[in-house]
């Protein structure tokens, strides 16, 4: 069958085998087979890490919807995993109390105009269906955008610093994730980590279309 528009809606959760069972059971009573289970955040990481960085020790931040998945690699193990319940909806939840708007016009507003470096104070209209557009400083958008995003960075590094090992052993970074497409958004990480960080790419420079972050998970999964 085809149809025209297609979505998916995850939510990522650990749970016990009995759970798991019972859930597999509830698919297979109606004639759903599943093939196989995969971590998303082990997904995402297989996408966009190389075999160095495995080796010489990284953490994959996948920074999703509602939640931030966390897996390090190193000497090509899986030494960490970890699913931190902050994401890029947390950061269009504070615009749109700031700036009393929906949220619609806030997740459009951040993914326009959102930045972690100040813009000099340049002016952007706020479109929405419910209120009147508004004329604002980009910077004030930066206002509320920065202090989020490092936020959500720190307390992921507090996670992941918590495990000594894995503090010790990470060389390097990468960051995916829709919420990873935001103007400078690996200066502020670097800062955080205090690591060498990159954003995560799928694909090469020719496949456009694939070579984007928020694609990881999805790629992932196939070649899983």
């Amino acid at each position: 069958q085809t149809c025209e528009k297609f979505g998916l809606s995850l939510f990522n959760i650990y749970t016990c085998s009995k759970s798991f069972q019972s859930i597999n059971e509830c698919f297979k009573n109606d004639k759903i087979n599943i093939k196989n289970f995969f971590d998303s955040g082990v997904a995402s990481a297989v996408a966009n890490l190389n075999d160095n960085e495995k080796k010489e020790g990284v953490a994959c931040i996948d920074l999703g919807s509602k939640t931030s998945k966390v897996i390090v690699f190193i000497n090509d193990k899986i030494v960490y995993t970890k699913v931190i319940p902050v994401g890029g909806e947390h950061v269009t939840t504070d615009i749109s109390k700031g700036l009393d708007i929906s949220r619609e016009s806030s997740e459009h507003a951040k993914i326009l105009y959102g930045t972690l470096s100040p813009q000099f104070n340049e002016k952007i209209t706020i479109n929405s269906k419910y209120f009147k557009n508004k004329l604002i400083s980009r910077n004030l958008l930066f206002g509320i955008i920065k202090p989020r995003y490092e936020e959500i960075f720190e307390i992921i590094r507090d996670n992941i610093f918590d495990d000594l090992y894995a503090r010790v052993s990470i060389k390097s970074l990468v960051i995916t994730g829709g919420a990873s497409k935001i103007y400078g958004i690996t200066n502020i990480s670097e800062s955080i980590f205090n690591r060498k960080v990159r954003i995560g790419a799928v694909g090469n420079r020719q496949s456009f279309f694939y070579n984007k972050p928020e694609f990881s998970t999805l790629l992932g999964l196939i070649k899983l």
